[in-house]
């Protein structure tokens, strides 16, 4: 299940309990679930540009081949070691 499905869930348990939205507990819950709906859409559109990013990166990769040796050489910062210190 996605998240937005899962957001989605939440705000029909909150519909079906008849929540009032007047109290106090009312609109913390409310609010929570409006914070979890806007970040489960940011999650969604970070995750297709990540999508897109990757597979546009692959096939750039693929199609420049006297790049792709190089990929091998390449350490992550990581790994690599700082000698300052």
């Amino acid at each position: 299940m996605e998240i937005s499905e899962k957001v989605a869930y939440l705000k029909g348990l909150a519909e079906g309990l008849n929540l009032d939205t007047e109290s106090k507990e009312g609109k913390l819950i409310a609010a929570i679930i409006d914070v979890l709906d806007d970040m489960a859409e940011k999650i969604g559109n970070y995750s297709s540009s990540s999508s897109s990013f990757s597979s546009s990166l692959t096939r750039s990769l693929r199609s420049n081949s006297s790049f792709a040796p190089q990929l091998g050489q390449m350490t992550s910062p990581s790994s690599s070691t700082d000698s300052s210190k």
